[in-house]
């Protein structure tokens, strides 16, 4: 609201960690604007930007406010590079993100809260002012940002599963020791021993590391390993069409989209419920 209320026209660009962070700030910024003393500040929309929000209520985001309207762009790091939203001045960088990374101790992959990069902070800060100068408001000192946030974000093969990678790399049949490839970003050594290990498991390598008959047919479906075996024993035992039904679910990020009260910001006009 301080920016709202103290600073020129122009549309502000807030970045939060996920979906749910987002509709409570977005609930929140509509509390503050119709608690302000009438005449304080202009209207101000608040529309929420993330990667599953559906594509009708997405496109809203590139609409040009009404003249005298401010809007508050509430997203997650899909508004860092993948768009560019015309008319944002303000930027807030809370300075975090979530992330999702592997943990070959436990086999799970866990989506963390983390301390974005400063190449991140830079990609941030350029949100604002593209057509015009901008501020961007960042929510950390900058002693941590000088001294402890991190340079660059890990590269994705060095935080998830390489399962997938290290099946498809025995499947060239290149007699290739995945332990000692020259990887441009070499992952840690427990990750790709943890891959070897599923994949002998699975029946898609054997015991000397070789690629299976089975592996070669797991590599050549675009499912993550596990799902593809067991696509294939489901074939052997005739529950292909169940089966494939629970892949699809399994592949899918979202399968339920939540509705929204008639009249609320982030839904005109919806009826509520699920779909």
């Amino acid at each position: 609201m301080q920016i709202h209320t103290s600073q020129p026209e122009g549309d502000i660009l807030v970045f939060l960690t996920g979906q749910a962070e987002i509709d409570k700030a977005i609930g929140k910024i509509n509390e503050a604007v119709a608690s302000l003393p009438a005449g304080s500040a202009g209207p101000l929309v608040a529309l929420p930007l993330y990667a599953s929000l559906p594509p009708e209520l997405q496109v809203r985001v590139f609409r040009p406010a009404p003249e005298g309207v401010r809007r508050c762009i509430v997203a997650t790091n899909v508004a860092e590079t993948s768009i560019t939203v015309e008319g944002v001045v303000y930027v807030v960088d809370t300075g975090v993100v979530k992330q999702k990374s592997y943990q070959p101790s436990s086999g799970m992959d866990s989506l963390d809260v983390v301390a974005i990069s400063r190449v991140q902070a830079t990609q941030r800060a350029g949100r604002a002012g593209r057509t015009r100068p901008g501020k961007c408001f960042r929510l950390y000192t900058r002693n941590y940002y000088d001294h402890k946030m991190p340079n660059v974000t890990a590269p994705e093969i060095q935080r998830t599963s390489l399962v997938g990678a290290v099946l498809y790399l025995k499947s060239l049949q290149l007699d290739i020791d995945v332990l000692s490839f020259d990887f441009l970003d070499p992952p840690a050594t427990a990750a790709l021993e943890d891959a070897l290990r599923q994949l002998l498991v699975l029946d898609a390598i054997d015991a000397d590391g070789n690629v299976t008959p089975m592996g070669q047919r797991m590599a050549g479906l675009p499912l993550d390993p596990a799902l593809a075996r067991a696509l294939l024993a489901a074939r052997e035992l005739g529950c292909f069409t169940e089966m494939i039904s629970v892949a699809a679910m399994l592949s899918s990020e979202h399968l339920f989209l939540a509705g929204q009260a008639p009249g609320d910001i982030t839904n005109p006009g919806g009826s509520g419920g699920h779909r």
